[in-house]
């Protein structure tokens, strides 16, 4: 992996049977395409949701968001996009295009954070 921070890094993981995307770098419409092949993967096995972790992800355009919006608008009713550990400025920008107030969607301030509030909705 090259440490270009422009270049959009992807990580799958699990949490608690959530797939659990690690984002680093920069969601841009030059880099979407690659992260909505993974989404589409996991949301059509089954997924109930998605965790997106964005603490390293340094710069979001409309074409990130736009991927955003259609995730969300494809889960099923019950079902969640999690933004967890968003950095102040990729946070403002889901913020003021209206991401983070779209049903579904939950914010989470660490993954820590994330699992605790899985856990609970299991339990």
């Amino acid at each position: 992996m090259n440490g270009d921070a422009r270049i959009l890094h992807t990580e799958l993981s699990y949490c608690l049977g959530i797939p659990l995307l690690y984002l680093s770098g920069e969601l841009d419409r030059q880099s979407v395409d690659e992260l909505r092949v993974v989404i589409q993967q996991e949301l059509a096995a089954g997924a109930a949701g998605l965790l997106v972790e964005c603490s390293a992800l340094t710069f979001i355009d409309s074409g990130g968001l736009y991927l955003l919006f259609t995730t969300v608008k494809s889960l099923k009713d019950g079902d969640l996009l999690g933004i967890v550990g968003a950095t102040a400025g990729v946070h403002k920008i889901m913020k003021m295009t209206g991401l983070v107030d779209q049903p579904g969607v939950h914010v989470y301030a660490d993954l820590a954070s994330a699992k605790a509030a899985l856990e609970a909705s299991l339990a």
